[in-house]
């Protein structure tokens, strides 16, 4: 959970400017790698990391990019930390060879190999002699699984999944897995709204620069003479590229507990995996992405994380924590205030992002 202290609108969250414009942080810069950026490449130019390097000064053979740990729990990671992939983190991840391979379960302490003629993404304890002493065929199509440490549920189960929407649609699962790539990094890096941001830009959809999402989010404000970061929020996203599924505003004044468990069960026949979720205050906005883990719901987000579900978790970043947990810190906060709270919950439509897709690494 994090909280915004920024006068705005019941209904609507008003994220900080500063933070809101995707792209301010080191993490943004990283990834908004431009297509000229990719000649300084050591790959061969149909691999994802592009390049226009002499066939003589190519970098060939397969190497370690490191260890996936605690610290390092996604191969996004180990791309990001390594000087020759940083600025290709993306591009190689979404290539023709890498982008169908089922990352998920790739477990701490897993070596991540890449190829550096094709930037095919591998790894297989049981050949790692192999691959040092002989070097790794480039045609090789080991099974690869997102590198996402699967953590122990630390909080009991009290909401299992019910309803009518417990399976989500492909494009929503999709946000979700692009979206937990990100788990472990700083809030200073990647705040609420550039989570999901990021997620987009990850799936191929471009956010910044001429034709872009945030190009439509400010001209709607324009043309309604709000300010020009008014719909950089969760509630924006969903008007402007998707469709509401949930919103309503409570009104909350003790019993702080029963409320959230009320509002968890109205809820529960609305919600699937990968919609987004905003939280809004007359004062105050958070939003992130439903998920799931096991049988319990869970909101992945960027903020001060209360309620985490991985006891290792950093204490202010990208995590995933019980839903209703963070629904009851949200309800208290209002009480206390003795203000509104409004969620809304929607889904991103594939057919109405269609506009802003690009290439992974030219978003």
């Amino acid at each position: 959970m994090n909280i915004d202290s920024i006068p705005g609108t019941t209904g609507k969250q008003i994220p900080r400017q500063k933070e809101n414009q995707a792209g301010n942080s080191d993490f943004s810069t990283i990834l908004d790698t431009k297509k000229q950026d990719i000649r300084n490449d050591h790959m061969d130019s149909r691999s994802p990391g592009g390049s226009g390097t002499p066939a003589s000064s190519r970098k060939t053979g397969s190497i370690l990019l490191g260890e996936i740990s605690s610290s390092r729990p996604t191969v996004s990671h180990l791309l990001i930390d390594h000087p020759d992939y940083q600025k290709t983190c993306w591009k190689i991840i979404h290539s023709e060879q890498n982008q169908n391979k089922p990352f998920r379960k790739i477990t701490e302490g897993t070596k991540i190999y890449i190829d550096q003629t094709n930037g095919n993404l591998f790894w297989n304890r049981d050949t790692e002699r192999k691959i040092e002493k002989t070097g790794i065929d480039p045609d090789l199509n080991s099974t690869v699984q997102q590198a996402e440490v699967i953590h122990p549920v630390i909080h009991p189960v009290t909401h299992p999944m019910d309803g009518i929407h417990k399976e989500s649609d492909s494009f929503s699962e999709k946000l979700v897995d692009a979206v937990k790539q990100n788990l472990g990094i700083k809030y200073e890096q990647v705040n609420c709204y550039e989570l999901i941001v990021q997620g987009l830009r990850q799936l191929g959809y471009r956010y910044g620069g001429h034709g872009g999402l945030k190009e439509t989010l400010i001209n709607m404000a324009v043309s309604k003479g709000e300010a020009i970061n008014t719909y950089f929020s969760g509630e924006g996203l969903i008007e402007s590229s998707g469709t509401t599924d949930f919103v309503k505003s409570f009104e909350i004044f003790s019993d702080y507990k029963n409320k959230a468990n009320e509002i968890m069960k109205e809820i529960s026949s609305h919600i699937q995996p990968g919609q987004i979720l905003s939280f809004s205050t007359p004062t105050r906005g958070h939003t992130g992405i439903i998920s799931n883990k096991g049988d319990q719901w869970t909101y992945v987000n960027s903020g001060r994380l209360d309620n985490s579900i991985d006891a290792s978790a950093i204490r202010r970043g990208v995590g995933e924590e019980t839903l209703v947990s963070e629904i009851l810190n949200w309800v208290k906060l209002a009480g206390r205030k003795k203000e509104p709270l409004v969620l809304t919950i929607g889904r991103l439509d594939e057919n109405k992002l269609e506009p802003y897709k690009v290439i992974p690494w030219d978003a």
